[in-house]
């Protein structure tokens, strides 16, 4: 159980550091340009729902 503890720490801090950078990154983006971002997003979400994305 501690190990299971453990690994789960580590990915909380690992998603915690991709957050961080995703917010440093989006804070230097114009409003358009977030929005765009968003739409890529969401097409890469739905295509890897439709299964065409690994």
């Amino acid at each position: 159980m501690a190990v299971a503890l453990e690994t789960e720490r580590k990915e909380l801090e690992n998603q915690t550091k991709d957050i961080e950078e995703m917010i440093s990154l989006l804070k230097q983006l114009t409003r358009d340009e977030k929005r765009e971002v968003k739409g890529i997003m969401i097409g890469l979400q739905m295509a890897k729902q439709a299964g065409l994305t690994a």
